[in-house]
Order: structure tokens, then C-alpha cells, then sequence
């Protein structure tokens, strides 16, 4: 890895313009492989300090160093690897009578050309086994399950309904054909492979029929939801799932967590395509369809990341609904939630005064929910269970406002009342104080940059 680093950014010209560092670069090369250490980076930066430390007191003993000649050396070079690529069998005799450095690094080049050669051959193969893997869990999916409730069916002693099975398996069994024929592919590829194979066209092929794959997430809430319902509303169904879940036919797995597989696929794509194009020389031609395959496999997991998060934020919307008491519904295409904050809601004795010696009173606690377009202002209560020395908060719904009619003024601290600051809506004003300074120049900040986001 080191020399294919140094030679795939510096090249071998710009190795040899100096004739100290090549000698110190090639000794420490040397030495790595036999060593064979586990930390090559720490051994070689070990290595050219202390041959630095050894240059240096052969300066100090007034050591004369004659200043090399990088042309000399570079067509010295070149004339050494051309005349031992026409004659094969003088290599050695030739490299042995011309600088040793130069030998031991062009050998050093062509084991690093032989091993990168030999790493794209077995990443190549890994590949194929990996989609073979995976295509085999998706057959999982076709044969423990599918084809059961579908012979149940036919055989008058339904398990499931043909609408349910349909719901469930039909888009999964759609990307089981495509990733089916994509395995074929990579098969015939590898069958007859070489140094010139490509598999990156296979990739690009592949990528422009992934929707078949967008069909299947955009259904998979669906899908989950479907088998929760037939589980609980079906006894047939929910012991055909006992007999069946995390077996050794399933792998110890359930049908969710077969389903899993499709998402988590992606991942293993960019890792597998980068390991390739790592082990593929620049002027491959496979390099380019590689490095296009890469981007398109990226960019659709973006969107599998994207759909993740809609509905994790989905979910978290729906908790926090479940969680206030008289909650309005706060499902909303695009809205999320950005921080919530407890605080204390205060009330001021007197109105005339300045803030400065104005005296308030505590009255409540509340809790601020604060969404990308709207604050929830709810009644904080604390609950505690017998036997236990936890807690937890309790909310009630108070008020909402839009953020964009939303407005906030400082108070500042004096005697009487630390950390606390406005919020006036259309309807209502809340004096709220936090417990910490921290705490409110945050929620100020992050709720200042909501409020200038809905203009």
C-alpha cells in the first residue's frame, strides 16, 4: 500500500529527482517487506527519521554530498526498464550493473502492478460472492414464506388472502429477478476474467433499472404495517410466522428483518465499487464506468437515507403527539422537529417598573416544542412511579403559534431574575426563564434562526 501510494501520486520520474531520497525510499520499502508489520505507515516514518538522524551526523563529520543529476537519473531509469522489458532473461545481469536502487525500485514497481492485479481479482471475486449471498437471502424470502401461503391458497386452506401475499411479496420478488439477472451477470464476467475485464458497465446497467428498487421502499411502510395486521387479526397467519421465524431455513431471522436486507444493500455496493477502482490502474477503461457507477449507487442511497429520515421524523412527530395531552395532530408533509426546551413560566408583580427592578413570581413550568414552523407552548407537570426513584414529564397542551407571527425579546439579568426572555404571540405572552445561561442563549439562538428561516 505505501508504494503503490507513493508511486500512484508522485510517478516514478518525480521519485528519482532526488537520488538520496529514492535510496532512503527504497531501503525503507525493502525493509517493510520483510518485516511485514502490521503498522507499515508507523514502521517507514520510523525508518527514513532515522536514516535522516544518520544523514545528519555524516554532515557534521564534514561528509562531502554530490549534488545528483534528475535527468541522468530519469532516462538512466528509462533505459534500464526498456532494455529489461525487450530482454526478459537479462533483467537481473542488467539491473546489477547499473545502479542497485534503480533495480529495486523497478522491481518494487512491478510487484506493486502484480499485486494491484492480483487484489482486483480477488475483490472481483468477493463481489460476486457477496451478491451471491444476498441473492440467496432474498430466495429465503420466495421460499420459506411466499410460496407456502401461495400453495395454501391454491389448496383452498388460505393463510393469507391473494391481495395480502400480493402487498407483502410483489415488489420484493421484483428485485430478487433483477438482482437475480445482475448476479448472472457478474457471473458470465467473471468466468473468463483477466487484467482487462471490466465490471463497471455491468454496475451502470444495473443502476437504470433501480426502480424497481424505489417501488419496494416506497411500499415497505406498507409492507410492515400489512404483516402486523394479518399477525394480530389472523391466528392462521401469526403460526405459520412461529413455525417459520428465525429458523436455521431463515437464518435466525424474521420476515421484517429479511426485508432489512434491500436497504442495507447499498452500503456494501460503495464499499465493494471502491475497493475495485482502489485496484484499478488510471488508464483502465474500467476506471471511468467504476468511478459513474460509484455516483450513481451513492446518490441513490442518499434517497434511501432521505426516505429513513422522513420516516424516523414521522415517528418522532407521532410520539410527541402521544405525549402532550390535547395535542392537535401534528403530522405535516415537511415539518420536523427541531429542539424541545423546559422552562420556567414567570409572572411580573409589577408592570410599571423597568426590568432592572422589576420583581416576578414563578407560577408554572412549561414545555416548548419547538417545530420548523411552529412553537408548542404546553403545561409541564412531573410523574413519578411507586418503587421508583425516576421521573418523568408530563405535558398539556396550551397553545400554538406560527413561528413567523412569533415574537422574542431579551430580558436582561438583574437581582431579581436571571436567564429569562419573551415570547409574544397573537393571543398570549409567556415570560420564560431557563435554568442555565447556556440554556437560553442556545434556545434563543436556534430559535431566532427558525423564526428568520419562515420569512
Amino acid at each position: 500500500m505505501i508504494g503503490q501510494f507513493m508511486f500512484d501520486t508522485m510517478g516514478v520520474a518525480n521519485t528519482l529527482h532526488n537520488q538520496e531520497t529514492a535510496r532512503a525510499l527504497a531501503d525503507g520499502l525493502t525493509e517493510l517487506s520483510r518485516e511485514n508489520s502490521d503498522k507499515p505507515l508507523e514502521f517507514l516514518s520510523h525508518f527514513l527519521l532515522k536514516k535522516c538522524s544518520e544523514k545528519s551526523k555524516d554532515l557534521e563529520g564534514n561528509a562531502i554530498l554530490t549534488k545528483p543529476d534528475p535527468k541522468g537519473m530519469f532516462h538512466s531509469f528509462v533505459k534500464e526498464r526498456n532494455t529489461t522489458e525487450d530482454n526478459p532473461q537479462d533483467t537481473k545481469s542488467s539491473l546489477s550493473q547499473s545502479d542497485p536502487d534503480l533495480g529495486v525500485l523497478v522491481q518494487l514497481e512491478r510487484k506493486l502492478q502484480m499485486d494491484s492485479a492480483v487484489k482486483r481479482t480477488r475483490v472481483a471475486g468477493e463481489l460476486l460472492q457477496s451478491e451471491r449471498r444476498y441473492v440467496q437471502m432474498l430466495e429465503i424470502v420466495r421460499d420459506v414464506y411466499m410460496r407456502p401461503l401461495r400453495a395454501a391458497l391454491s389448496s383452498n386452506r388460505a393463510i393469507l388472502s391473494a391481495a395480502n401475499i400480493q402487498i407483502i411479496f410483489s415488489d420484493i420478488l421484483q428485485i430478487l429477478s433483477l438482482n437475480g439477472q445482475f448476479l448472472d451477470n457478474l457471473r458470465d464476467r467473471l468466468q473468463d476474467w483477466g487484467p482487462a475485464r471490466c465490471v463497471g458497465e455491468i454496475f451502470l446497467k444495473f443502476g437504470r433499472q433501480l426502480n424497481t428498487y424505489t417501488n419496494f421502499f416506497n411500499n415497505y411502510p406498507v409492507v410492515l404495517k400489512t404483516i402486523e395486521k394479518c399477525r394480530e387479526v389472523r391466528p392462521a397467519f401469526r403460526a405459520f410466522l412461529k413455525r417459520h421465524d428465525k429458523t436455521v431455513a431463515t437464518n435466525m431471522l424474521s420476515l421484517p428483518e429479511l426485508l432489512l436486507y434491500p436497504s442495507q444493500r447499498f452500503e456494501e455496493y460503495i464499499h465493494l465499487l471502491h475497493a475495485l477502482r482502489l485496484h484499478t490502474p488510471a488508464e483502465h477503461v474500467d476506471r471511468g464506468d467504476l468511478t459513474t457507477a460509484i455516483d450513481q449507487i451513492k446518490t441513490y442511497k442518499g434517497y434511501i437515507d432521505q426516505m429513513r429520515q422522513n420516516i424516523n421524523t414521522e415517528d418522532q412527530l407521532s410520539d410527541i403527539q402521544r405525549s402532550i395531552w390535547g395535542c392537535p395532530p401534528l403530522s405535516e408533509a415537511h415539518r420536523y422537529l427541531i429542539r424541545v426546551q423546559d422552562v420556567a413560566q414567570l409572572h411580573s408583580c409589577d408592570e410599571e417598573t423597568g426590568f432592572s427592578s422589576r420583581f416576578y413570581e414563578h407560577t408554572r413550568d412549561l414545555g416548548l416544542f419547538l417545530l420548523n414552523d411552529a412553537l408548542l407552548v404546553c403545561r409541564r407537570g412531573t410523574a413519578h412511579t411507586p418503587f421508583e426513584r425516576t421521573s418523568k414529564s408530563t405535558y398539556q397542551f396550551i397553545a400554538s403559534v406560527a413561528l413567523h407571527r412569533l415574537l422574542v425579546e431579551d430580558i436582561p439579568d438583574s437581582k431579581y431574575i436571571k436567564n429569562a426572555f419573551i415570547l409574544q404571540g397573537p393571543r398570549h405572552e409567556w415570560i420564560c426563564a431557563t435554568e442555565a445561561e447556556d440554556d437560553k442563549f442556545l434556545w434563543l439562538s436556534v430559535l431566532q434562526n427558525a423564526i428568520k428561516s419562515t420569512m
